[in-house]
This record gives C-alpha cells, structure tokens and sequence, in this order.
C-alpha cells in the first residue's frame, strides 16, 4: 500500500541552507516528500494560511524573526500545524525551548542526512496525527462514562482506585475521579456483599477473591442507595490480574424503606432507639419533631423532652432559618433527601456539620419527614487532610516522571560520551608531545568528563542510583560546584566562599554532596527573593559525647563541617522542626522535596544536618560527616603506562549502538586484544559458534533490543560453560537489576567507558 507524499513547508533563508534539505528531502527514490519553500515568517504564515501543508521546517533565524519568537507566532497562529524546528550548532538551546513548548523534533543543520530528516519529519506528523486522535477517543470515552446510567470503577493491586466514573456517582454525593487514589480497602473494608445465594460477604473478601480470579456479583449499599454489582479481574497483555473492574447498578431506592414499614412497631422503636446515628421524625406539613431517639439526645446536647414539640427549623443556626425552610419543603416535595449536607446548634451553642439523610413516610396515616442525622466534623477533617495528601501524591509523581526523565537522559548521554571519551584518547595517542594539538583534546576530553559528570547528577536526581562513596575533599567538590551554583543563584546573590585549606576528607558519595549543596543552594536562593549574599565554609569541629548525643546518627569524634549560610527571610521558630518533612513547604510553590532530600542524602552518608534561622535575620545550615583519615584516590594511570595489555586474547563485543561498538572495539585491538562484534544477542550466539576454540571472554551491554546482557550470558553459558562476561551499561542500578543482573558477582563497566578502567577490569576478569 503506497503512502502520499506529505507536503512539507520549508521556512529557510538561507539558499545553501535549503537546497540541501530540499534534496534530502525530495529523494526520487523514496517519494516521500514535496517541498515548498518561503524565506520568511510572513511569507510562511501566507502559505499556511492557504492549507494543504503537512508539516513545516522552520528556521529559528529569519529575516524577520530571530529565536523562540518565531516558532511562539506559527504556533499561535497554526497550532495544529506539526513543526519540526531547524537550528544551526549554536542554537539548540532555542530548538529545545521550542520543544517545550510544542514542537514534534528539532534537527540540527548538516548532521542529519536525507532518510533521518524524511523520518523526522513523517513521525512529527504522525504524533501529531495520533495525539489528535488519542485526545477525540478520550473525550469520547469521558463523555460516555459520564452519562451512562452507572458506576464503573476499577481497583489496583495495591488496592487503590484507579477509576471511578458514571452518573450514578451524583447519587452518593461523589463527583467523577473523587476516590481516584484513595484506598479501596480503608473504604469498603467491612461493606457488605450480599451474593447470589443469600450469603453476606465483605468488600475486602470480595477484593481479595476478585484479584485471585473469581468474577463475582452482589448487591451493596452506599450511603441508602442499593446497587447491583458485577466484579471482574482486569488483566494486563500476558494475562496477569493486575486489578479489579466493577459495575454497579442503581437498583432501587425504596426497597429499604417498604421493608423497614412491614417492621413492627415494637422492632422499629428498639431499631430506633438504639440506632447509632441521630434521628428525628417531624410533621411534614408544620414541621414540629414528634421523637427523637437516643443518638439524637447526645447529638443535639438535650433531652428528648427537649426535642420534642419544638419545630424542626429549631435545631439549626438562626440565620440561615429561610434556607432550611426551604429545604424542609423540598423534602416534602420530593419524598426523600440523601446525604445533605447542614448544621445543627447545639444547646450549648455549638455549631456541629451534618450529614442529612431524609425521608417522607407514612406512619400511621400521617406524612412524616424521618431524618437520619450524622457528625461529619472528622470527615470533614479527613478530606480536608486527603486532599492535601492527594496534592502532594501529583507532586510526587511529577517528581519521579522528571526522574525516570533524567535517567533516561543520561543514559544517552553516557552512550555519545563513550565515543567522545574513546576518540579523545586515540587522538591522542597519535599526537606527539610538544603540540598544540594536545591542548585542543585536553579542552575535548575535559569537557567530555564534566558532561560525565552531568549524568551522574542526573542519575542521583532521578534517585535510582546507589550510593558510592569514597574519600573526598569537600573543598574540592564546592570549588569544582562554585561556578554551576553562581549561574544558579543568579547576579543578585553574592556566593562567598570561607573554606579551611585544613579542613578533613570524609568517606561519602561526592555525587550526593554536589546534590545536597545544590538543594541547600536553591532553598536559600528562594529566601532572598530581592538578592542577598550566600557563604559556603567548612571546617574541622571535635564533638565529645553530649554533643554527639544530641545530633542523631553522630559518635564523638572529629568531624568536617559544611555550613550554608544565607542573609533571606529566615524561617519562624514554630516551622523549624517540620522543614525536613516530605512536601512541606511555606513558599507557596515546588514539591516540598528539596530539604527532604538533603535530610535523606546526609542521613545515607551518616552525616547529620542541622537548621538555626530567625525570622529576617537569614538561616544557616550545617552538614557534619565523619572525618577519614587517608589519602585521596589517584587518578593517574600505571606509571609503567601499560594500561592493563592484553596478550592477544579472543573478546567478544556485543553492542546495540554502532558508534560505542566501533570505539570499543578500537580500543581493545590497539591495547593487543583481538576482537569479534555482534549487535545484538542473536548474532553474538552465532559468533561464539563459529569460533569455538578462541573466544575467551564476552563484553556486552546490558540493555539491548531483543536479548538482554543477563539473558546472552545464561545462553552463552549453554554453549560455552565457563566463557566469562563483562557487562557494560549506562543505566542506574534498579534498571540492570530488572535486568536480571546479579545482584554480586557481575563485573560492569560503567559508561561513558574509560579506557583505564575498561581494559583494568578486562585484565582482572582474565587473569582471576
């Protein structure tokens, strides 16, 4: 089936620019595109106001546009038009901005050839396309949901709803999406089920039999309505119960009440009396209370003699007497009244909230109006306090998508460093001493370290990273810091810094520190809103055993002391012992995470941090760790500059990525390895069985399309028993232990690969 060619307008000034992409993008051998061109933003505007174009390129840099503005007025004015942003080297900061704000992709001018840029551009079409639709279904589906006459609700393994929709929910007072979040079993725990054979169940056992596979039926009641309802297992793709679906049905309300009326008068009263909530029947034509049961005695603070034969209206706060009026009629209009919500005046004058449920019967041959009253004061409070929590949960879960976000990035990153590491040393290795040239790579290879930096902050970010500590200099790591926090505190923050040439080295993860000071960086930019002056110190302090004592997780000893001190607003004496708790926060925006996250980076690297703030006077915190004795780990290579040879041994390199696959493979065969490839699992079987006899080792990454790292080395282990393996891997920890990566015993290489450390663990693996 042949596919059109999409009509693509192309916003470039730039002759050279455009000829290049208009024959990328017009091969005759794929068809895929025809080009129109416009050199400026008002003659492209013109065009697409015209219609027929597919998807626009559009240059950043125009004659009559510079920068975001130009992408910010087509997206203004074509919103649905899918634009793919084209930018020069320099300018990708702009391009990704542009995506944020709704580009489909961005293409960075003479790195991409004519298959990519086709490709980008008929994907940025049909994402456009698919999030059109993906939205009408949603709309769609919403809509039904909403006006079919019943509930659907869906619960997960964790017993948590995950969908609560229908109309019937206005009949129990819930809104669409209100339990969303909320427990099922805290809910409905002990409300009972009555099944098809007579037998009485709770909802916790239905829940649990539900989830081990049974579909079940019953009728419930919620709040006086009664329903019929249908519970089934939901399974994912692989068949597995991953929740519960139920439907649920109004089927009547009346039945309860024609059942309690064929009571007899002896059970009712005793029924009524001992009732556990609060109830009064009063006339419904002059609204004067004719009983009252004990509950209703304790709820309204009088005794039945008290109630009765005043009028109903009575019983609520006097300025609002004309609404209750009101809906004394209504109730007797209607018949009935479920879960209204008012007030109630004590004798004592106390106002309590309540919950009204009502209705008009027959008792006797006279109208009564029979109310059944309920303290919500700890609901109220409940919900209120839910729906802080349910705030919190969305930050939270913003949090943990920007950091599976993070982790992702830097797994790429790690990826396209490894070649720019690898390539930095071959240079350099061809590169005589003396020069100039070194320098140049010196610039590459140091910049590509501190972009390896960046993903290790990104790794600690998305939290998934553990802890690795070793000896470091704090002085070291705030000096190294000192530059990224001044374009972070921004010029109207002065950062000093006060740091003892004597002070300790202390055993903890540097990466942590960096994310601790900038948390405690950020927290007291926040503070000093007009400017002000930040100052970083450290010292060597001695605690004996009381001053220990008070500092939990310390023991007396000698210790190296961070302190961050700002000159902002400060923070009042009563906030000061929650400011560590998890999502509080008296700024008024963020997560409330960033001094939680301190608190739990320090306590991970047995350090203790402390707080002393007044109100307008600044606040100071101080992070205390453990002293070390020792010296720093070196970073120089084997002074004998063997870099760990090899000796002529067969390794197989197993790699998804070409680019890493090729530099890699370099690099052992120049350090006197000899070297078979493969890009994937499949093909590396292949290979080992082809060279049966000399194959002494298999370096392969862990995450690979088709077959993981873990998986090729157990059928590896099938073919050639005792063949040893090396993983290589960007991703964090918890990743490569869903891998199936062993816990102990596996030997990885972290990327971006450094040469030293790579043909290091090569050697050690080969030589055990």
């Amino acid at each position: 089936m042949s596919t059109a060619p999409l009509v693509v307008l192309l916003v470039e000034d730039n002759p050279g620019d455009a000829r290049l992409i208009e024959i990328a993008l017009c091969d005759p051998a794929r068809a895929d595109c025809v080009v129109e061109r416009a050199t400026t933003l008002a003659a492209g505007l013109e065009r697409l106001a015209k219609g027929g174009i597919d998807a626009v390129l559009l240059d950043l840099g125009l004659p009559d546009s510079v920068g975001l503005e130009t992408f910010a007025r087509v997206r203004r004015e074509f919103s649905d038009a899918p634009i793919v942003v084209i930018t020069g080297n320099d300018d990708e900061r702009a391009a990704l901005e542009a995506m944020r704000h709704g580009a489909q992709d961005y293409l960075v001018k003479g790195s991409v050839d004519g298959v990519l840029l086709a490709r980008s551009v008929r994907y940025a079409v049909e994402r456009k396309r698919l999030e059109e639709a993906l939205r009408k279904s949603e709309e769609l589906l919403r809509t039904v949901l909403n006006n079919a006459p019943i509930t659907i609700f869906a619960v997960d393994k964790q017993g948590l709803f995950t969908l609560s929709e229908g109309k019937s929910l206005d009949t129990v007072r819930l809104k669409p999406g209100e339990n969303v979040g909320t427990s099922a079993m805290d809910l409905y725990e002990s409300l009972p089920v009555i099944l098809p054979d007579g037998k009485t169940i709770c909802g916790q056992e239905v829940i649990r039999r539900v989830m081990a596979g049974e579909t079940l039926a019953g009728i419930t009641e919620l709040r006086g309505i009664q329903f019929d309802n249908q519970f089934v297992p939901y399974r994912d793709a692989q068949g597995q119960i991953i929740g519960m679906i139920g439907v649920a049905t109004i089927i009547t309300e009346r039945l309860h009440a024609e059942s309690a009326l064929r009571e007899s008068e002896r059970k009712y009263r005793e029924l009524f009396d001992n009732a556990g909530e609060a109830i009064l029947i009063a006339d419904a034509e002059t609204a004067i209370i004719l009983d009252a049961n004990k509950a209703a005695e304790a709820l309204l603070g009088r005794a039945k003699h008290e109630i009765v034969g005043i009028n109903r209206l009575d019983i609520h706060p006097a300025g609002r007497a004309s609404d209750y009026r009101e809906e004394f009629e209504l109730h007797v209009r209607l018949g009935h009244v479920t879960d209204m919500e008012s007030e109630i005046i004590r004798k004592d004058g106390t106002i309590i909230p309540v919950r009204i449920s009502a209705k008009v019967i027959d008792l006797e041959g006279r109208k009564v109006i029979q109310g059944i009253f309920t303290d919500v004061t700890e609901r109220r409070r409940a919900e209120e306090e839910k729906s802080t929590l349910a705030v919190q949960l969305q930050q939270a879960q913003k949090m943990e998508a920007v950091g599976q976000l993070a982790g992702g990035v830097a797994h790429d990153f790690n990826n396209i460093l490894s070649v720019v590491l690898t390539y930095a040393d071959f240079i350099m290795d061809e590169v005589p001493e003396g020069s100039p040239i070194r320098g140049d790579v010196d610039e590459i290879r140091e910049a590509g370290e501190r972009a390896a930096a960046l993903t290790r902050q990104l790794l600690a970010f998305s939290r998934k990273q553990k802890a690795q500590p070793r000896l470091v200099d704090p002085n070291q790591i705030i000096r190294t810091l000192a530059k990224m926090l001044r374009r972070l505190i921004g010029e109207d923050i002065a950062l000093d810094l006060d740091l003892d040439d004597n002070t300790g080295r202390a055993l903890l993860d540097p990466t942590q520190l960096e994310q601790i000071l900038v948390n405690l960086t950020v927290n007291a930019r926040d503070a000093m809103p007009q400017g002000g002056r930040l100052a970083m110190s450290t010292r060597n302090v001695w605690l004996d055993g009381d001053a220990a004592a008070v500092r939990p997780g310390l023991s007396a000893g000698s210790h190296v002391e961070i302190a961050v001190c700002d000159t902002g607003t400060g923070i009042p004496a009563e906030v000061l012992p929650r400011i560590f708790d998890p999502f509080f926060s008296t700024k008024g925006k963020g997560t409330g995470l960033g001094l939680s996250i301190v608190h739990g980076a320090v306590a991970e690297n047995h350090g203790h941090v402390g707080v002393s703030s007044e109100p307008g006077a600044g606040t100071t915190f101080k992070v205390l760790f453990p002293r070390t004795a020792g010296a720093l780990p070196s970073v120089a290579p084997p002074e004998d500059g063997t870099w760990h040879m090899g000796r002529g041994e067969t390794i197989l390199v197993v790699e998804d990525d070409a680019a890493v696959r090729r530099a890699t493979s370099r690099t052992l065969v120049e350090s006197g390895y000899l070297v078979i490839e493969a890009e994937g699992g499949e093909q590396a079987l292949a290979r080992c069985r082809e060279n049966p006899g000399g194959l002494r080792l298999v370096l392969t990454d862990v995450i690979m399309p088709g077959m993981s790292g873990p998986e090729l080395a157990r059928r590896l282990a099938d073919v050639r028993p005792g063949l040893r393996v090396v993983y290589c891997s960007g991703y964090t920890d918890d990743m490569l232990a869903r891998q199936g990566l062993p816990a102990s015993g596996a030997v990885v290489v972290n990327k971006p690969i450094e040469r030293s450390d790579l043909l290091r663990k090569l050697r050690e693996v080969l030589d055990g």
